[in-house]
């Protein structure tokens, strides 16, 4: 329960300076308020745990640390995510062992490489740590390698071979593609992404999208993703090296 209690204490943390970078309005109290409270809660939640939780974890980690300047701990957090959960995590062939015994392996596997990928950006902005080139000590996998494990199953090249509770989507995977494109240079990755959206776009997917109306703050409203990959907000955040078409 205290676990449970403290991740979504982080959650509810991040999910409000997400918010934060959209907003017009920002007071010098609340933010430092919110200081505080990031600082106390860095020590706290599931780092323990061997899983996605430890993984995003790490993230949540580091992208407060960032955020309430102590790069210290932010850097620690960006090497505990490649030598404490990349070691244990990823396999040889890049499957992520742990996540594929789970009811919806297909959506763990995503969910755990987004984060590993979050870790990674966060890292390479801020000049920390390369985790998008870390190679594990125990078998050399990396993230790539976990890419490069779902992708057939993603594009449809192969039938995913894994019992799944849920209807498998692959979702949750262009985002990490378009990510991974531009820190690794892999126009394959960035190929891959846009046929991912636009066939998520299909499904009409729901979407945070920011949103300023005539004279009002900014503020996160709900959209679907738009059938136009090349001006999606990601993209804006992190503009592709490749011009491909899907």
């Amino acid at each position: 329960m205290t676990r449970v209690k403290h991740s979504l204490k982080m959650q509810t943390m991040v999910c409000a300076t997400n918010r934060w970078i959209w907003s017009v309005r920002w007071g010098y109290h609340l933010s430092s308020r919110m200081a505080s409270e990031c600082r106390r809660i860095c020590t706290t939640g599931e780092r323990d745990m061997d899983n996605n939780h430890g993984t995003w974890f790490d993230g949540m980690w580091q992208g407060v640390a960032l955020y309430v300047g102590n790069t210290t701990q932010a850097s620690d957090a960006a090497v505990e995510c490649c030598k404490v959960h990349m070691e244990f995590q990823l396999a040889k062939d890049g499957s992520q062992w742990l996540e594929l015994e789970r009811s919806n392996p297909a959506g763990y596997c995503q969910y755990n490489l987004r984060a590993f990928s979050e870790n990674a950006r966060l890292a390479a902005n801020a000049g920390l740590y390369n985790v998008w080139s870390y190679k594990t000590v125990t078998n050399g996998s990396s993230i790539a390698d976990a890419i490069d494990f779902l992708l057939p199953y993603a594009l449809g090249e192969k039938p995913w071979p894994y019992p799944n509770i849920d209807s498998v989507s692959w979702g949750s995977l262009w985002p990490v593609l378009r990510s991974a494109s531009v820190a690794l240079k892999n126009k394959k990755y960035e190929e891959a992404a846009c046929k991912l959206y636009k066939a998520e776009a299909a499904w009409g997917t729901p979407l945070w999208v920011p949103h300023t109306a005539a004279g009002t703050p900014s503020t996160l409203v709900a959209t679907t993703l738009s059938a136009h990959y090349e001006t999606d907000i990601l993209n804006l955040f992190e503009p592709p090296i490749y011009d491909v078409t899907c």
